[in-house]
């Protein structure tokens, strides 16, 4: 399983700009994505945008412009380089799926997302309360 493991791991990096910028993934669910980003290096204010891809389907995306404290206490501009994004779980798969973060339409990342039934099932509940 491991072997099986590394070679995902190898194919997913192929075509990947790791360099191009500096994020940290915070959380990732069927419901939510939450981190940071920066154009690597960068201590201005410009913001980046984050992109989310399930395929060819866009589900998650935003600027990357949100204050966090933690952030600017590291010297990252005006500290607001954070994202909260909302996650469209009707464009995801039961089991896994193999998802693609670009930030600045620069492929920088291959993530891979596990959602159970039980998941789906939850999300459309609490969807058809809010309505």
């Amino acid at each position: 399983m491991k072997l099986v493991s590394k070679i995902k791991n190898k194919i997913d990096a192929l075509g990947l700009e790791k360099h191009y910028a500096d994020f940290s993934i915070d959380l990732l669910s069927a419901e939510e994505f939450r981190g940071w980003a920066r154009k690597a290096g960068d201590i201005s204010n410009t913001s980046c945008y984050v992109k989310l891809y399930s395929g060819d389907n866009v589900i998650a995306e935003g600027k990357a412009n949100q204050y966090r404290d933690d952030l600017h206490d590291l010297g990252f501009g005006n500290g607001c380089k954070g994202f909260n994004l909302k996650v469209n779980w009707r464009a995801l798969d039961a089991g896994e799926n193999k998802l693609s973060l670009f930030i600045d339409e620069h492929k920088v990342k291959v993530i891979r997302l596990s959602v159970t039934i039980a998941e789906f099932v939850s999300l459309a509940i609490q969807e058809q309360n809010r309505r």
